[in-house]
């Protein structure tokens, strides 16, 4: 450290460039260390024993916005805190920031948050307000937004700022729980069709992607399919993300969750399962989803062959073919194929359908599609074996 270190006597300490951080009246300050150094160059105190040091007009600036007011506040016997200063020393955080929200004119906020705290208390391994200042401060700003009692809008973009910023698992409680209560907000002002159908897509899409909820979903995503029917919606208001409209996204989803259910079931009900997957056929053909289409068509042919049905499995086999090689789908043609030489092999024509699997062989390799080149290297392998 730069200067020279010089002994300063108790009676000594006033630094008469200084005096203004005391009020005049007062006694001389005390509490500055024993050695100081004063530097010319810079022209500041420099107090060693790693005590902070201030340049001297940024002290003179300190003492005239921060400690004259505070004295004079005194002077005039106002506290030098506000009630919420008081409370954010005194309470618990989410404590203060409640009573804060309530003070701010959110009541039905400030409400419903200490619903989520105690609703928390009867769950395990899930994310808890209380220790969670971050997730806490999402909640807040986002219900501040407006009136949560009589805006789902309000409700459902907070759901989704939460979930969008923090996918953590232990989270999917307090968003599910959200947008639960945007679907009764919606249907208590059942003033605007569109924010209902909405919140139950959402609700809908949550309850199926994130927490397997099938039947749950089918449920809301039904009564949003018969809202949102021949209307123009779209959910470009509130999802920040290219969607199709309402009616034709609540299809596609609805077609998954129907597809999911007779997965379950192929084993033990042959014949629901078929009609699960006509359902699903159907939604698909009503969106705009090429995929879905494609998807739908190849599992009827898999449960056809699966129940013995061969007439009707020949029928979306063709159906499919026409529809893969109309849109150029490669890769469906080739599982179509697949499913067609299985057909055959069924009916022990081994010829037949080593001639298929030679031709999906061929497209595979053209279109680089090497897990469905290995699909029918296997196929003809079986289907060789089976000659023997």
């Amino acid at each position: 450290m730069k200067g020279s270190y010089k002994r300063i006597n108790p009676p000594d300490m006033v630094i008469s460039d200084l005096g203004e951080l005391s009020d005049p009246k007062s006694k001389v300050l005390h509490g500055i260390t024993d050695y100081q150094t004063v530097s010319k160059e810079m022209n500041y105190i420099e107090i060693p024993h790693k005590l902070v040091t201030y340049p001297k007009n940024e002290l003179s600036l300190f003492n005239d916005e921060i400690i004259a007011p505070m004295r004079q506040q005194i002077r005039d016997g106002k506290p030098l805190l506000s009630n919420k200063e008081m409370r954010r020393v005194r309470l618990p955080l989410y404590e203060s920031a409640l009573q804060d929200l309530k003070e701010d004119g959110f009541e039905a906020a400030e409400k419903y948050i200490r619903h989520l705290l105690v609703l928390v208390e009867d769950q395990e391994n899930v994310g808890d307000l209380k220790s969670s200042p971050n997730t806490l401060k999402k909640l807040i700003n986002g219900f501040k937004k407006g009136d949560i009692s009589k805006d789902a809008r309000v409700l459902i973009t907070t759901a989704l700022s939460i979930l969008k910023d923090d996918t953590n698992k232990n989270w999917f409680w307090l968003i599910e729980d959200i947008l639960k209560t945007a679907v009764d907000v919606a249907i208590e002002n059942n003033f605007n069709d569109e924010l209902h159908a909405i919140a139950l897509y959402i609700q809908g899409e949550f309850l199926l992607e994130k927490l397997g909820k099938v039947n749950e979903a089918e449920v809301q995503l039904l009564e949003s399919k018969a809202i949102s029917n021949d209307r123009m919606w779209t959910l470009s208001e509130i999802i920040d993300e290219e969607k199709d409209m309402l009616f034709y996204e609540t299809c596609f989803l609805l077609h998954k969750v129907y597809l999911i259910q007779a997965k379950k079931i192929q084993n033990t009900d042959i014949n629901k399962c078929i009609e699960l997957c006509k359902k699903a056929k159907n939604l698909a053909f009503t969106t705009n989803n090429d995929l879905a289409k494609e998807c739908t068509m190849l599992e009827l042919i898999e449960v056809y062959i699966k129940a013995k049905k061969n007439e009707e499995a020949y029928c979306y086999i063709d159906k499919c073919l026409v529809y893969c090689k109309e849109n150029n789908n490669t890769q469906g043609l080739c599982k179509t194929l697949l499913l067609q030489s299985t057909l055959l092999v069924n009916e022990e024509k081994l010829e037949d359908s080593i001639q298929i699997l030679k031709s999906v062989v061929d497209e595979a390799v053209q279109s680089n599609f090497k897990y469905l080149q290995a699909a029918a290297y296997r196929g003809l392998v079986e289907t060789y074996l089976k000659m023997l």
